[in-house]
């Protein structure tokens, strides 16, 4: 096991420097960008700022992203990495929207689940499987299916709820991430595992700021 980790190991601080660094250095650039074309958030009763902030970051957290899959994509055993920026890009585009003109609720839903839709595309997320659990082993894609895309859309709409408080998104975002890079780590699941690492790098870099 540890000699199959072993690549792992090496290419996963570099993994994790590439995601903080590109979110470190675009960040700042944003930040001049926004004040000057005066794309401020002025804050309202559901953030946690007391003063205006600048808005986008979600533009150097897509640029990482997708640099991130591109180093990774020789370890894409379940080829998902097409699927993932395809759900990425659609989310961005999403906040990129209501950063600059707020978007409805029904704009936002509809392109959440285009984005999930471009997940489910993927054979290795079309199925349930409990392994046994309650006696239950791999649920039929047509029970699969909507089970995943009605959960993924809880999450997404869950987490939407605390955006107002970047700091607390963050740091919740960064347990999040850790949990599941340790799960991904032990299970030998290397690119899930990078793409974790790769957010947490990501999320550090944007408390800075």
């Amino acid at each position: 096991m540890l000699k199959e980790l072993f690549p792992q190991v090496l290419t996963a601080p570099f993994i994790f420097v590439v995601a903080f660094a590109v979110t470190y250095y675009i960040i700042p650039k944003i930040i001049w960008v926004v004040h000057s074309r005066g794309l401020i958030d002025k804050p309202d009763y559901r953030s946690s700022h007391k003063e205006s902030t600048p808005t986008m970051a979600g533009v150097a957290f897509f640029l990482s992203i997708i640099t991130v899959l591109f180093f990774i994509k020789d370890k894409d055993v379940d080829s998902i990495g097409l699927n993932l920026i395809a759900a990425i890009t659609v989310v961005f585009i999403i906040g990129l929207k209501d950063d600059l003109v707020i978007s409805t609720p029904r704009a936002k839903t509809m392109g959440q689940l285009i984005a999930i839709t471009a997940l489910l595309l993927n054979v290795s997320m079309q199925t349930i499987n409990l392994d046994g659990f309650l006696g239950i082993d791999s649920l039929p894609i047509y029970a699969s299916i909507p089970i995943l895309a009605f959960v993924m859309l809880a999450i997404v709409n869950a987490y939407n709820l605390i955006d107002g408080i970047d700091g607390l998104a963050a740091v919740i975002g960064i347990v999040i991430f850790s949990g599941f890079a340790l799960l991904f780590f032990f299970t030998e699941q290397q690119f899930y595992f990078l793409v974790a690492l790769g957010f947490i790098g990501v999320l550090l870099a944007y408390l800075r700021y």
